[in-house]
């Protein structure tokens, strides 16, 4: 089956898909695509048939409801209630633990094992790697002697595309908004921005906060020939990324977003979104306080959060990993 397929394949057969015997009809329950003669077969049919499995499930939930320019299918996602919802932690890098910086150069995703780490730790990691290689004489340019990914310990991937489908075929949604990444960018493969976009589309149904944020600002600005301009699709899928990975950007142009359409709570949107971080947030917060739009403990208060946030990404790798990028700028 093919990524881009939007059709349910059918069943073209009634044979059990472990031992062959016709006549059965125990479905999997998550593909409905091929049978069994019991939960027995089922079971011992089960890690040959999970990627195939895994990719027609992701086909089969980017097809449901899709009509138009195929983002329908977010029309169900909720508005957010400001008032009562609180923002889900960020996600933590699995090597230092600390939760990842919010400049999108700052982390990495690592294709041999499908994780994100924060880019200081990658670093830190090549360089102890590096170093004691050196000293016992190791040639570090030699291929076999190249370092090692930082969390699985993997030598560097050559093929680029092939590990990312083989992700996919996991159920990574995150390789799946990666594989969109590099069609669009054209440069691993041939540039298709239909193809991408279709991509995008699939793994933000299938829970990539970062898919649902990049085709939320395509809708906002329409400035994608294969997707038309929508604020109202933009709305929820900001709203989807906010709940799927406590994203304070999307958080903000929800705010704004609020505020174009004439609401009044726009501002309590930027209070969350500076509370959770984000610096452009928390200067339009200062800019509501002069304009006596928020209370002063409201605004002493995002600021508190603020800083508290920035207080805990700090580290001594991020810190070098900073100053390192810092004098490479002109």
């Amino acid at each position: 089956i093919q990524l881009n397929s939007t059709k349910t394949p059918r069943i073209m057969s009634s044979s059990c898909a472990a031992c062959g015997k016709a006549g059965q009809v125990k479905k999997c329950g998550a593909c409905k695509l091929v049978v069994y003669c019991d939960a027995n077969c089922q079971r011992n049919h089960r890690k040959a048939h999970r990627p195939e499995c895994n990719r027609r499930v992701i086909d089969i939930k980017a097809a449901k409801n899709k009509g138009g320019d195929g983002y329908d299918q977010f029309l169900d996602e909720p508005a957010i209630d400001i008032k009562t919802f609180v923002l889900p932690p960020r996600p933590e890098c699995p090597i230092c633990f600390i939760a990842f910086p919010f400049e999108a150069d700052r982390k990495m995703y690592l294709i041999c094992c499908g994780k994100f780490i924060c880019r200081a730790c990658s670093e830190e990691s090549m360089g102890v790697d590096c170093d004691a290689k050196i000293e016992r004489g190791i040639n570090v340019l030699d291929p076999e002697n190249y370092h090692q990914c930082a969390f699985c310990r993997a030598l560097p991937v050559e093929d680029t595309i092939g590990a990312l489908k083989k992700l996919i075929e996991r159920g990574d949604a995150d390789a799946m908004a990666s594989l969109a990444h590099e069609h669009l960018n054209g440069v691993e493969v041939r540039r298709d921005e239909k193809r991408a976009i279709d991509l995008y589309h699939k793994a933000a149904a299938s829970g990539s906060s970062k898919a649902c944020a990049f085709l939320a600002q395509r809708c906002w600005r329409g400035d994608f020939l294969s997707i038309k301009r929508d604020v109202d699709k933009a709305r929820r899928l900001y709203s989807r990324a906010v709940r799927l990975g406590g994203d304070p950007g999307a958080m903000y142009n929800l705010g704004i977003i609020r505020e174009d359409d004439g609401h009044s709570d726009f501002v309590y949107y930027t209070l969350a979104s500076a509370s959770a971080g984000k610096t452009d947030a928390l200067a339009t917060v200062k800019d509501d306080f002069l304009a006596k739009r928020i209370t002063k403990e409201e605004y002493t208060g995002a600021l508190r959060s603020y800083q508290t946030v920035h207080e805990e990404l700090r580290s001594e790798s991020r810190k070098k990993l900073n100053d390192k990028l810092a004098r490479r700028t002109p």
